[in-house]
């Protein structure tokens, strides 16, 4: 079964900025104090933004890390900070950038720095520049020179763990003894990386108790999804003790970066939709994570550990975690095994972008209707969050490399329909299926019922439309479509939905002949994405 993100139909609660005009506020790491009180440990940049320019603040929160005092200063230049509680003391990991004589960015360190918390405004004890590369060598992920996203979790009361990476899988102990004049590396574990279909995994949040003797952090990605890159949320479980070896993995986003926002809405020269998770705090029933949004404001959302457990799988992993596609590039483990024919090759970037884009969209329900002259990848990649699935190809060729496919991937769910000439009954349908051409004519609208998503990828989108006018009225479903090339079918297209109340959305500017149609009655169970 497929699960759409959680914030697909439920939004962030997003903070009030502090000084709007003056400074963006995001990218919130969370501390609870052995009073019981409660402080976001924040990064603060101010308007226009610029990078790594970063200042790192904290303010008191309460008990839904809502902010409920006034901000103080805490590291005037750095950001990103990860923070955990030691006694008396916050210890705070953040990332501080490295400059030549002319004031050009050369790299990053990671710095830690500890405070003295039994009043407002804590005070600084001590900070000390952490060394590069204590494994030997730059993370496959990093650029030369840079350092960042440790994830920092108390081990006893003068050691703490450091993730240092998550793909290969590595965690350093650090020893932070309060009355050393030095912070010195003590040890160091390794296992096998961490992957999933969306993305590099990289840092999240410092880890909390998940079941005896195992602790969850909450990670970020990211990822091409529909025309964009956003960032999403998984959760990886390990174990609580050493050598902290990585147990489960969830293999869904649990959280996707809200589609149509961005970081140049807040001054950035990047549209990337981002959503960066630092902090987290357990609940009854789960865990409220804060995030940064759009590297500009800072939003709390819940999760289920029941949402957890539904994603998570167990590690590690089948030696072949993904596999060659034949038009190229690669596919993760969990997205479909693809048999191209060789006409009409999927162009793998774009249609696995489109993909991941229909999954969060409206990924899951009842019916699902893919019709098109492809060879199934929609239909493959979609079929697990729906009851029924109707495939509908547009030439017998199509229709034989779709049942393939259906094959390949233990697809139970699925309706083959085979093509036919208009006027062909069913019984005679394979006796001239291989001779004769199917038309969009003949789609019957009368055997296709509860749906909650239609993509079509065929010649003539307008005809299609018209042929399903009676299901599309009466369920309203969510279309993605493919129009011509040129644009020469957009005025019919867009006629045809008018008429079905539907608005049409080409926001997909990598891939410009994809288009979204979603009627506003369903609208409000796309909050991802609206």
């Amino acid at each position: 079964m497929r699960h759409r993100p959680l914030n697909a139909d439920t939004s962030f609660e997003l903070w009030p900025h502090f000084e709007p005009g003056r400074f963006i506020d995001f990218n919130p790491s969370f501390v609870r104090l052995p009073s019981g009180q409660a402080y976001a440990v924040i990064r603060r940049d101010r308007v226009p933004p610029v990078p790594g320019r970063g200042t790192v603040w904290a303010v008191a929160v309460d008990g839904e890390m809502c902010p409920g005092g006034s901000t103080f200063a805490l590291v005037a230049d750095g950001e990103d900070p990860r923070a955990v509680v030691l006694g008396e003391h916050v210890l705070v990991f953040y990332v501080r950038f490295e400059r030549d004589a002319d004031a050009r960015i050369t790299g990053t360190s990671m710095v830690l720095a500890e405070f003295d918390a039994s009043s407002e405004p804590w005070q600084a004890r001590a900070h000390f520049k952490l060394p590069k590369y204590p494994l030997g060598g730059a993370p496959a992920d990093s650029h030369p020179g840079w350092e960042k996203n440790w994830v920092p979790f108390v081990i006893s009361d003068r050691q703490v763990g450091l993730i240092y990476s998550h793909d290969p899988w590595q965690v350093i102990v650090l020893d932070v003894a309060p009355h050393s004049s030095e912070r010195r590396f003590e040890q160091a574990y390794k296992a096998e990386g961490l992957r999933w279909a969306y993305g590099g995994i990289r840092g999240g949040t410092p880890p909390l108790a998940w079941d005896d003797g195992e602790l969850i952090t909450f990670f970020h990605s990211s990822e091409v999804v529909g025309s964009r890159k956003s960032y999403l949320v998984g959760a990886c479980v390990f174990e609580a003790q050493a050598p902290y070896r990585p147990l489960h993995i969830t293999t869904e986003p649990l959280l996707a970066s809200p589609y149509h926002g961005g970081m140049h809405r807040h001054g950035w020269a990047v549209a990337a939709s981002v959503i960066f998770p630092l902090g987290c705090d357990a609940m009854a029933g789960g865990y409220r994570l804060l995030c940064g949004i759009d590297d500009g404001q800072i939003g709390s959302f819940v999760v289920p550990a029941s949402a957890v457990r539904e994603r998570l799988q167990a590690l590690p992993r089948a030696a072949s975690a993904s596999v060659a596609h034949p038009a190229g590039g690669t596919l993760a483990a969990s997205e479909p095994l693809l048999l191209q024919p060789p006409w009409g090759a999927i162009e793998p970037a774009a249609d696995l972008a489109l993909l991941r884009f229909a999954r969060m969209a409206a990924g899951s329900g009842r019916t699902l209707l893919d019709v098109g002259g492809d060879a199934g990848l929609f239909a493959s990649g979609l079929a697990a969050g729906f009851k029924r699935v109707e495939s509908v190809a547009t030439t017998a060729a199509a229709a034989g490399w779709r049942a393939r496919n259906f094959a390949l991937n233990g697809l139970a769910n699925v309706t083959q329909h085979l093509p036919r000439p208009a006027g062909t009954p069913p019984a005679e349908a394979a006796a001239v299926v291989a001779r004769a051409p199917w038309t969009l004519a003949t789609l019957d609208d009368a055997a296709f019922i509860e749906l909650d998503l239609v993509t079509l990828a065929v010649d003539d989108t307008a005809t299609a439309l018209r042929g399903l006018v009676h299901a599309l009225a009466r369920d309203r479903p969510p279309l993605l479509l493919q129009l011509a090339a040129d644009g020469s079918d957009r005025a019919a297209v867009v006629s045809v939905l008018a008429e079905l109340g539907y608005p049409l959305d080409a926001v997909f500017p990598r891939t410009p002949r994809a288009a979204l149609a979603v009627h506003p009655s369903r609208r409000a169970e796309m909050a991802w994405f609206y």
